[in-house]
């Protein structure tokens, strides 16, 4: 793979180049590229006013929040998103670490976010356009964006992405086809989700069409946005595709302009692939992996109606192998098949924003091919079968009961195979628990079930406690939520 160009040159060429067509397009209406290319020029004069500003946004999806981001790269600084429906104190929090120049915020949510930034300069995106606009092709800061995820003690570790490692992957993107000059492109991951990045950038770098779904109705409808809006790439956790399905919105008509299903964010499961290709047999599926320390993603398993079955040896689907320019490094195994999976590349964050021992602890020298690499583990156990890579379990959820180590992971698939595809399972006081969605209108028997892990799993782990519930809890990103799972369970009298 060549040289990537900077991200933001190959965007100001997609903008000359595709001037008048729709940058954005969404129920708010059309933005040219031109259009878009003023406002992030009025954001970039506003941020240039700071030398190396950070910028901290947190904006609906749409025009402003796309210049916003745009426009911090311009004047030589970089962003941070923020979800801007997250909590007052999660808000307060990633401002607290970052300590922002500026905020871009609709007035009562950046009035919030200043009580713990007070150096900030508030930013309202109603005013933007009256203002002026920065000429030329502006500076360029070794950062790109700070992603902020939730740590294990509450604090936010702020993931910092440079710049080369972004174009990396939009470079990788545009050359392996994944994004194309006449798609049009979903934006439905929120701001502060990492795989936005590929919406974002992907589109807007290549001259694409961006569409964001973000009205309330459409998120939870979000197959008959696709069919309004004519979306031929989506991006997605997997589980989008349940919801999908619970609404009986999985369907032809739906979905019959995508081209390309982007799966990512956790374990794309069988039973969603076959639900898929049922209803849009002529589509492709990409099952891409990747942690927020390695820039969204680095592995793409590409499959059809046709061949997806060869990615199917375990429950959740072959991740596939890497991207041009990253290493998959299996270690610590009791064979080179199997172990915690170490990523190489040119797509790894510099660390871990002002936390140098957490940094250090994640990112360390590897040997490989006889040369030492900086490597980052990821802390996921996986195997390689016939030359393909499968997630298997997270190293931190492997428990200990009554002597016995059991794989959360295992357990959740043995459950999942047993028909209930959303499944949590966790460690409760000394015995396994499990948290299953279970709709309206359909019986759960936990002996039935019992009987039915028996044939799969050893009798030692088989969930002791069982609860069901209409809706899984999932988080911001839509993942599901293990730590308000397990809060239900400890609700109960």
């Amino acid at each position: 793979m060549p040289t990537p160009q900077d991200a933001i040159d190959l965007f100001l060429n997609a903008a000359r180049t595709h001037a008048e067509k729709s940058a954005v397009s969404g129920i708010a209406g059309d933005v040219t590229y031109t259009a878009l290319e003023h406002l992030a020029r009025q954001y970039a004069a506003l941020f240039a006013t700071t030398r190396e500003p950070r910028v901290l946004i947190a904006l609906p999806r749409g025009k402003h929040v796309y210049a916003a981001i745009l426009g911090a790269a311009l004047a030589g600084g970089f962003y941070a998103p923020a979800n801007e429906a997250s909590p007052a104190d999660k808000l307060q929090r990633v401002a607290r670490e970052l300590q922002p120049d500026f905020v871009v915020a609709p007035p009562a949510l950046a009035s919030i976010v200043q009580q713990a930034a007070p150096g900030a300069r508030l930013i309202d995106p109603a005013t933007v356009e009256h203002g002026a606009a920065l000429a030329g092709p502006g500076q360029r800061h070794r950062i790109a964006y700070i992603i902020f995820t939730s740590g294990s003690t509450g604090v936010p570790k702020g993931v910092v992405v440079p710049r080369t490692a972004l174009n990396h992957y939009i470079g990788w993107i545009h050359t392996s086809g994944c994004v194309r000059t006449n798609d049009r492109v979903s934006q439905f991951n929120n701001l502060a989700f990492d795989v936005s990045v590929f919406d974002i950038f992907g589109a807007l770098c290549c001259g694409a069409t961006l569409v964001p779904i973000d009205g309330k109705f459409d998120r939870l409808m979000p197959a008959r946005a696709i069919a309004r809006e004519r979306i031929t790439v989506w991006t997605s956790v997997p589980t989008v595709i349940d919801l999908m399905q619970t609404g009986q919105q999985l369907t032809h008509a739906n979905l019959k302009t995508v081209r390309l299903f982007t799966l990512a964010g956790e374990p794309l499961l069988r039973p969603q692939l076959e639900a898929l290709f049922a209803a849009c047999p002529e589509t492709i599926v990409q099952n891409a992996y990747g942690p927020t320390e390695a820039t969204v993603t680095v592995s793409s398993m590409m499959m059809t109606a046709a061949d997806f079955p060869q990615a199917c040896e375990k429950a959740a689907v072959s991740i596939g192998p890497q991207i041009p320019g990253m290493i998959l490094h299996l270690h610590g195994g009791p064979h080179p098949d199997e172990g915690e999976l170490v990523i190489i590349g040119p797509q790894l964050a510099e660390g871990y924003w002002q936390d140098p021992e957490r940094t250090q602890a994640a990112f360390r020298p590897i040997e490989i091919d006889g040369e030492m690499r900086r490597g980052y583990f990821t802390g996921d156990w996986v195997e390689r079968i016939r030359g393909l890579i499968y997630f298997r379990e997270r190293i931190d959820h492997q428990v200990k009961i009554r002597g016995y180590r059991i794989e959360l992971d295992e357990v959740a698939a043995a459950i999942r195979h047993c028909g209930w595809p959303s499944v949590c399972v966790f460690k409760l006081g000394d015995a396994l628990a499990a948290l299953v969605e279970c709709p309206d209108g359909q019986e759960f028997d936990p002996a039935a079930l019992r009987e039915n892990l028996a044939k799969r799993i050893e009798a030692y782990a088989i969930p002791e406690h069982f609860l069901t519930t209409d809706r899984m809890p999932r988080n911001e990103n839509d993942k599901i939520d293990r730590a308000a799972a397990k809060l239900l369970f400890e609700a109960q009298p």
